[in-house]
């Protein structure tokens, strides 16, 4: 119910407001922020978690909302940026009423489906409310109506159009592939899909749908032009908001379906790179304010698809059979998929406490096999130190005179450049199985590593091979 007001309520209030300021343009006015404050106060009262509902027989396969942390966080900033653009939209406007009856309108109706993004279950949702936020927030671009305002505005269109229909052709091929477009079902999906190629084409299409809206290189060149033209409190929310929604959708598609693709991951890591570098660049050049923040939030869009680049490429390391020690990764999609099954196939016997080595995947797999945070980390039971060779394949090293050394080494005593000696890693590790048997518990779920599990196993049967 929360969810519907938050999307609905602007939807409904638009067109009303339209018809008020017609007669009273102080009671739109005042109509258009009490509904910013009645959205972003139902907004904060979402919980962490609520059941996903579904609005049945709207286009082919209806549309989808849920809400967590993230998306409620997500949902609360919007409210707040529009509130506050709304009540600068007042002082703004003081002296200019030509077309305010329409920019209200579409400012409300931008507001729900941008509300609409966020709460979405699935990427259908997500395209739905996307493709008509890119439609209403175009008025903001034109509003002034000036040549220059024309031409941006049609330069956001443009990209915007583009974008959409690249979207719709990835989110297609990825249903073909995963066979779902559920976010709680897109993890496992992706993992089991039989078309890693398929998987990859689906998923530089939608990064190049959602890059249009971030302001993503090479997709970037509405950004400069439509913040100069549009009214101010406009402009703050083409940056603060809808270029974030464009980086909404590209986490989303990242961490549920994306995330071990090491040829995503690198094509975000550079994209964003050079829209990071080529922002601010473009900003040190620039003589018009509002062009030069323009450019810094296209810089700063840059820093996160850095970020989540390097995620992709982090998760992947645990499905490229790299040296993965003191690097915390998170669990990969295939880990988390197994996790999952082994909760349903097997569950594990309820514990008195649970404890981890304290690194995200460690974690992680605890969560999806209890459902419980551990109640102590072990940083002893950690994987070993791989030191030089850390994140790095075994056949890229086979030709390595330090790596040949400590791979041959029979007694335990040479050490990883930079890391441990496997007799180092062994002590450490028998260490925390100490500590772990001085604790007080009757019965425990350890999650720990590999090559930690193997040496207490060899400590614990010595003549077991």
């Amino acid at each position: 119910m929360q969810i519907a007001w938050i999307v609905g309520l602007p939807f409904l209030a638009a067109p009303v407001g339209y018809l008020i300021g017609s007669k009273n343009e102080k009671l739109r006015d005042a109509l258009a922020v009490l509904v910013s404050a009645a959205v972003l106060l139902i907004a904060l009262t979402l919980p962490g978690t609520l059941p996903s509902f579904r609005v049945e027989g709207v286009f082919a396969y209806g549309l989808g909302f849920t809400t967590d942390g993230f998306r409620a966080v997500y949902a609360c900033v919007t409210a707040v940026m529009w509130l506050g653009t709304s009540l600068f939209s007042l002082e703004y406007f003081r002296e200019e009423r030509k077309g305010l009856n329409r920019y209200w309108f579409f400012v409300l109706l931008t507001l729900g489906a941008t509300e609409g993004v966020m709460l979405s279950a699935d990427l259908m949702t997500t395209f739905v409310f996307f493709e008509i936020l890119s439609f209403t927030s175009f008025t903001w671009v034109i509003h002034e109506e000036t040549p220059e305002a024309v031409r941006a505005g049609y330069t956001y269109l443009f990209i915007a159009v583009i974008g959409g229909l690249v979207l719709f052709m990835g989110l297609l091929l990825l249903r073909h592939t995963a066979g779902t477009l559920a976010f709680a079902e897109l993890r496992e999906a992706a993992a089991a899909a039989s078309s890693k190629g398929e998987l990859l084409a689906a998923g530089l299409c939608i990064l190049f749908g959602f890059g249009c809206k971030a302001g993503m290189f090479p997709v970037h060149i509405w950004l400069p032009k439509a913040h100069p033209v549009a009214p101010s409190p406009a402009s703050a929310l083409l940056s603060g908001i809808l270029t974030k929604v464009g980086i909404y959708g590209i986490l989303m598609t990242t961490m549920e379906a994306l995330a071990g693709n090491r040829i995503y991951g690198l094509t975000v890591l550079l994209l964003g790179t050079v829209t990071m570098v080529l922002g601010a660049v473009l900003g040190v050049f620039s003589v018009n304010l509002k062009r030069t923040l323009a450019c810094s939030s296209m810089s700063q869009v840059g820093f996160i698809l850095v970020g989540t680049g390097m995620y992709a490429l982090l998760t992947a390391a645990n499905e490229a059979r790299l040296y993965c020690g003191r690097t915390d990764l998170p669990l990969s999609p295939a880990g988390r998929a197994l996790a999952r099954e082994l909760r349903r196939s097997r569950p594990l016997p309820e514990a008195d406490v649970c404890v981890t080595s304290g690194m995200r995947r460690a974690t992680e797999t605890l969560a999806l096999l209890t459902g419980r945070k551990p109640d102590a980390a072990l940083t002893e039971l950690r994987e070993m130190d791989f030191g030089a060779f850390e994140m790095r394949s075994y056949d890229s090293m086979r030709s390595d005179a330090d790596f040949v050394r400590w791979i041959e080494d029979v007694d335990g005593s040479v050490r990883c450049p930079g890391g441990e000696c496997l007799n180092a890693f062994r002590a450490r590790v028998l260490k925390g199985g100490e500590a772990l048997l001085a604790m007080p518990f009757d019965s425990a779920t350890v999650v720990c590593h590999g090559g930690a599990i193997v040496m207490l196993m060899q400590a614990r049967f010595p003549d077991v091979d």
